[in-house]
């Protein structure tokens, strides 16, 4: 299994609870996941072993709030 492969398996098997969705397209992952978790899986794709990220390249919200209004 390539580094990558495994780098998708094992963020879904942490995150599973977590998160809505992990999508992979051309070698980029996304992963949905609701407000309420973005600061907890943020920690620990930072400070757990298997992940160790140090840089944090995007963050993107949409408001539905009014939306069809």
């Amino acid at each position: 299994m390539s580094e990558f492969k495994h780098l998708v398996s094992t963020l879904k098997e942490r995150f599973d609870s977590q998160m809505d969705e992990l999508i992979v397209v051309r070698d980029e992952i996304t992963m949905a996941l609701p407000k309420q978790h973005l600061l907890a899986v943020c920690q620990a794709l930072r400070d757990e072993a298997p992940f160790h990220f140090d840089m944090l390249i995007d963050v993107c919200g949409v408001d539905y709030l009014t939306y069809g209004q």
